[in-house]
């Protein structure tokens, strides 16, 4: 049959199945999409100069004194004990370090301090990236300031030194992702004016002090460098942490069952005030025990070439028993 006859017969029935049957779709439309599941998490920059992970994955920890031991040793026993019940493995530990043992080599130990009421803790372990020019550093060492306050509860006290040791592993507040605080896509909402204490912490001081663009409760900064308590709620510098997600990062991809979270009311002047909450207003609780994500970002971040730090050798001139070294190296330059 000559080739144009085969055309003019053939060409009408595919024109024709075009029209009756759909075109395949190469993929559903989810993969195009598609990204790998990472966990929730931001962590501190394990690199110096941000900061450095505990090597072994051990927290080192010590007392300020006896008092302090027997008034909270057993809440750091049940934080743990919350973080292996929520899978984290029992290689991630705290050790209880005697008084001889914390005189030795302070920087490489958590000191636990009581306060009346304050909750701080030194994220991740210190970096010693600092010269001196008489070879005497003096860098502080990793605290952690911790307190028992009347109206929390046992369950809420253990969550607390639970959320505590996560800063002091490397983890980060979740809503202090800076990529969730990009403008025309923003997904907190933090009402400083809120916070308390803030009329007495703010009065006397400009508005351009408070509410410009390098002010108090704007930038986490200014809030870092002279305390104030917006740093516990502002989005920190891009160039400080670490997280696995991206400028894709939006209210889908936030672990509301973090314990690194705030609630929207904690910190607040009153018991209904609302510090943070969602951009459209939508408030939540923080939590009681780490969530699937946290667990997994500890154990990712744990895992990275950052996992295994480098220790500081006493004659690197970062150490801070460096000028110990030499005396007793018998450097006199």
């Amino acid at each position: 049959m000559p080739l144009p006859k085969m055309w003019a017969i053939f060409l009408p029935i595919l024109l024709l199945q075009l029209l009756i049957f759909p075109t395949v779709n190469a993929g559903h439309p989810e993969w195009e999409h598609a990204r790998f599941m990472l966990p929730e998490w931001l962590s501190v920059k394990p690199v110096e100069p941000w900061g450095r992970l505990w090597p072994d994955k051990t927290i080192k920890l010590c007392y300020e004194s006896e008092a302090t031991w027997r008034k909270y040793h057993k809440y750091f026993r049940s934080a743990m004990r919350l973080w292996y019940a929520a899978g984290l493995p029992e290689d991630f530990k705290v050790r209880e370090i005697g008084a001889d043992g914390c005189q030795n080599m302070p920087h490489e130990k958590l000191l636990v301090i009581d306060t009346p009421e304050l909750f701080a803790t030194d994220v991740g372990l210190p970096t010693l990236s600092y010269l001196n020019s008489n070879n005497n550093p003096n860098p502080q060492r990793p605290a952690m300031w911790v307190s028992l306050y009347y109206r929390d509860s046992e369950a809420f006290r253990v969550a607390t030194f639970a959320h505590e040791l996560a800063h002091s592993f490397g983890v980060q507040h979740e809503h202090q992702n800076p990529y969730y605080w990009i403008p025309g896509r923003q997904v907190f909402a933090f009402n400083c004016d809120q916070l308390k204490g803030f009329t007495e912490l703010t009065q006397g001081m400009s508005q351009e002090r408070i509410w410009g663009e390098n002010g108090l409760c704007k930038s986490f900064t200014a809030a870092r460098a002279v305390g104030f308590p917006s740093m516990d709620y502002l989005p920190m510098p891009f160039d400080e942490v670490m997280s696995p997600h991206g400028i894709w990062s939006n209210r889908a991809t936030v672990d509301f069952d973090s314990i690194m979270l705030y609630g929207s009311h904690l910190g607040g002047q009153f018991d209904v005030s609302v510090v943070i909450s969602l951009a459209d207003g939508t408030i939540f609780q923080e939590t009681t025990e780490p969530s699937v994500e946290d667990v997994d970002g500890l154990k990712l971040l744990y895992t990275t070439v950052y996992g295994i730090p480098l220790r500081t050798l006493y004659n690197d001139p970062r150490s801070p028993y460096f000028s110990t070294f030499r005396m007793y190296a018998g450097c006199s330059t």
